[in-house]
């Protein structure tokens, strides 16, 4: 192509990293845009047992986890909310950091499991982007 895309929106949560699609973006200078952050409560990320230890430890709740190890992985995120509380909530992430092994635990998560199984053009492999 011509012109390099500058942002990539792609699904990203716990449960689909997208390891080597962010890699490649982050490699070629294009900001990564995690959609479906959340997981959508669909993939039962939201009561995973590693990410419920740590809103006990850090006092934060499992959306915040999840958007400060989103952060810390250089990756944008954009988390859908009509809630006030829970947007202002979202955006309580900056007075904690998560450790680099927390990091890695959280990355290991990945299962690809999709909130957008069956949709075309969904969590494609970066394999078959090049």
């Amino acid at each position: 192509c011509k012109v390099k895309p500058m942002v990539n929106q792609i699904e990203v949560s716990p449960y689909i990293t997208q390891c080597e699609l962010v890699d490649y973006c982050n490699g070629n200078g294009i900001v990564v845009e995690a959609w479906g952050p959340l997981g959508s409560g669909a993939t039962g990320v939201l009561s995973d047992p590693l990410l419920k230890s740590l809103t006990e430890k850090y006092k934060k709740n499992i959306g915040q986890v999840i958007l400060r190890w989103l952060f810390q992985r250089g990756i944008c995120s954009l988390p859908k909310s009509s809630n006030e509380d829970r947007m202002r909530s979202n955006l309580d992430i900056f007075d904690f950091e998560l450790t680099a092994d927390e990091v890695s635990s959280i990355t290991g998560l990945n299962k690809d499991r999709s909130t957008t199984a069956g949709v075309v053009g969904a969590a494609i492999p970066s394999s078959d982007i090049a």
